[in-house]
């Protein structure tokens, strides 16, 4: 299917460029063998992407509320491992291996640990227990959990170990919380619960700092409006595999990355597995190494004026 879609792609162009072979006759033949080889080669390269390990993206967030006594904590986010028949234990085992070597303080999973069926990912659940960190770890449903049964894909994450946030918050530190939304694509598709961020900020203090789980990507300026400091989401694979990007971005505008919606840092990880195709081009898997930063720590120390003031003359 992956080189599928890279040999239409590149067929495509090519009859595009020569309009449909009425244009550069004497070439369209080679033009043609050279996209097949082309679609080979990056068939090949996505293949790699696609086995390869994730790679670890290194950020720091400053939360203008954050608690100086916060300053400094590392979260470590995980999304989209896709567990099940063709992504198991030996995946599962390498990302445990690197997320441990990261040291966080705390884990959050932001959605589709699971890929569809609970059944294959319950026999995991001895490994997933090693998945630790000192204040915890934290998951939101995505998607395809509800497409896996939304209760049993709970419900085994909570024998890992893992704390569910559906529509609920979690304090994690002292005026630092973690609050997780029910996915609002899943929850339409599914008739289950529905993402309320009113629900999950209930028991937030005024003022304090929030980082919002959340798997697909949206109501970003809501969020923002309500005060998130740092939004977390998952969902979009980045695309994984090259030219969907073109056909991502009309469904999501930001596809991947780091960017700001007012004073909220909103952060879109490609995933730590994949989707279909065992293939990734162009788009990474990654995993998300976030320091926290209260505003205190980056303003310049105040240094005082140590001058002895001389006597009057």
């Amino acid at each position: 299917m992956g080189f599928l879609i890279l040999l239409i792609s590149a067929l495509g162009l090519v009859d595009l460029v020569t309009g449909f072979g009425l244009l550069l006759k004497p070439w369209v033949m080679g033009l043609r063998t050279a996209a097949v080889g082309l679609a080979v080669i990056l068939a090949i390269v996505a293949w790699a992407g696609g086995h390869a390990r994730p790679r670890t993206v290194d950020l720091d967030v400053e939360l203008s509320n954050l608690p100086s006594e916060a300053d400094g904590l590392v979260i470590v986010q995980l999304s989209d491992l896709h567990l099940g028949n063709l992504i198991g234990a030996r995946r599962l085992r390498s990302v445990i291996e690197q997320i441990d070597s990261l040291r966080p303080d705390v884990v959050v999973i932001t959605g589709d640990l699971v890929d569809s069926d609970a059944g294959a990912v319950e026999k995991l659940v001895p490994l997933l227990r090693k998945l630790t960190a000192p204040r915890g770890v934290y998951a939101v449903l995505g998607n395809h959990e509800y497409y896996a049964g939304a209760e049993r894909s709970r419900q085994l994450m909570r024998d890992a170990g893992f704390t569910v946030l559906d529509n609920v918050s979690s304090e994690v530190a002292s005026g630092l919380w973690v609050a997780g939304v029910a996915d609002h694509g899943g929850g339409r598709q599914t008739d289950e619960l529905v993402a309320d961020l009113d629900a999950a900020l209930t028991d937030v203090p005024p003022g304090a700092a929030v980082v919002l789980l959340q798997h697909t990507p949206g109501k970003e300026d809501t969020a923002a409006a309500a005060g998130i400091g740092l939004m977390l989401n998952g969902h979009t694979h980045g695309a994984q595999i090259w030219p969907a990007h073109f056909l991502v971005r009309r469904i999501f505008p930001h596809v991947a990355g780091v960017r700001r919606v007012g004073d909220m840092t909103q952060v879109v990880c490609r995933g730590a597995g994949r989707w279909g195709p065992p293939m990734r081009l162009f788009a990474p898997s990654e995993i998300y190494r976030i320091t926290l930063r209260s505003r205190d720590s980056l303003l310049p120390p105040v240094i005082a004026d140590a001058r002895v003031p001389t006597a009057p003359t």
